[in-house]
């Protein structure tokens, strides 16, 4: 498994994503996905590769001013569950708290 920053080339996954899983709870998604792309919002987002294919995506919400984090968004893709993807996600989500030396994550 491979965990990289979202880029540009993974747009027509996470639209595809947006569609499926978010748009039906949430309606439409275009700020997000902009938000992905491009890190507005204090926003780092990231995929969670399997094989070439996004098995999940992980966004969390930096606010060092406050000294916390939230993961705003956590999605595995359908075919990927029971693969341990969303403890993985979870998991980094801790390490990269660690890492900017935050203490509390939401």
């Amino acid at each position: 498994m491979e965990i990289r920053s979202v880029v540009k080339k993974d747009e027509t996954q996470l639209r595809s994503i947006a569609k499926d899983i978010l748009e039906p709870l949430y309606g439409s998604q275009e700020k997000a996905i902009e938000e992905w792309l491009t890190g507005k919002g204090c926003k780092e987002a990231f995929v969670f590769l399997i094989n070439g294919n996004i098995a999940g995506l992980l966004v969390l919400k930096v606010n060092p001013n406050k000294n916390f984090l939230k993961i705003s968004t956590l999605v595995v893709i359908k075919k990927f569950r029971g693969m341990r993807v969303g403890k993985r996600m979870l998991d980094f989500a801790i390490k990269f708290a660690k890492k900017e030396n935050i203490k509390i994550l939401l």
